[in-house]
């Protein structure tokens, strides 16, 4: 039933309604394979066939993903970005209907992941998968709106600098400076993605923290400095590290694995958002 409601999104996107850019692409018996007349009631069926989607889910026993082991106190704005990060990365969490128990997210963890200090060097945390700037810019703002159309947020010259003050503690260093893009986000802005200042929360059993900050200006540690292992655009990857993940004694790391998932109720959720 998910993969239904997937293929009937997909049938439901501009790629495939209403697409006259491929109105020319045809299979070996001249059938269209690109539909070129739109059709506004392809959305409802893929709202209905994820909403059925959803429903058979919960009714076998799967939630959206809530993580409520903390043994510290943490803050609401923590919490949402540790759940948000977690539903991917805790195994067979209750949020995963389908995940590939061949995969190994160890390779994936450490490409993404970026030093957190001076010790860890750049073969344990790599960070070269780089987010573009224009995939950062997409994540809403605060208000919940695309940041181009919030009334009360400019983000028109992302070259900007501003200091976090202590109201951005949560998500940025306090008295930090970083590019205004960074500022007054929504959760998954935060939760996904790092970037200069950024917070960085993990649970390591050989720290007596769990509250990080990422300093990657060019001779920072997380800088793009090293000939080989550098980040492109400044951005980096949070979302798919498991948030386990430990700094060894020699300055090395260890990643806690995890299943790549296929199909999780909370993607269910997001897609019926979109379809309606």
């Amino acid at each position: 039933m998910g993969i239904k409601g997937e293929l009937l999104l997909m049938a439901a996107s501009p790629l495939f309604n209403g697409n006259s850019d491929m109105a020319g692409f045809t299979n070996n018996d001249g059938t269209v394979l690109f539909n070129t007349t739109y059709d506004e009631s392809k959305w409802q069926r893929a709202a209905d066939a994820l909403k059925t989607a959803i429903d058979v889910a919960e009714a076998n026993g799967h939630k959206i993903y809530y993580k409520n082991d903390f043994t510290f106190d943490v803050s609401q704005t923590s919490k949402t970005k540790i759940n948000i990060r977690q539903a991917i990365c805790e195994p067979f969490n209750d949020e995963v209907i389908w995940s590939n128990t061949n995969s190994r997210t160890y390779w994936l963890q450490r490409t993404c992941m970026m030093p957190l200090s001076n010790v860890v060097p750049a073969r344990e945390a790599r960070m070269i998968f780089s987010p573009t700037i224009g995939s950062a810019s997409k994540f809403y703002t605060k208000n919940g709106v695309p940041i181009e159309e919030d009334k009360t947020l400019d983000f028109s010259d992302i070259t900007k600098i501003r200091e976090a003050s202590p109201e951005d503690a949560l998500n940025i260093l306090e008295g930090y400076r970083t590019s205004i893009l960074n500022f007054d986000r929504e959760p998954r802005f935060y939760a996904d993605l790092g970037f200069d200042g950024a917070i960085f929360y993990k649970q390591d059993s050989n720290a007596d923290e769990t509250k990080f900050h990422i300093e990657s200006k060019f001779q920072d540690y997380a800088g793009s400095f090293d000939a080989f292992d550098f980040n492109i655009s400044g951005y980096f990857i949070k979302k798919v590290v498991n948030w386990e993940y430990n700094f060894n004694s020699d300055g090395g790391g260890s990643y806690k694995e995890y299943a790549w998932y296929r199909i999780t109720i909370g993607r269910f959720v997001f897609n019926v958002c979109r379809s309606s």
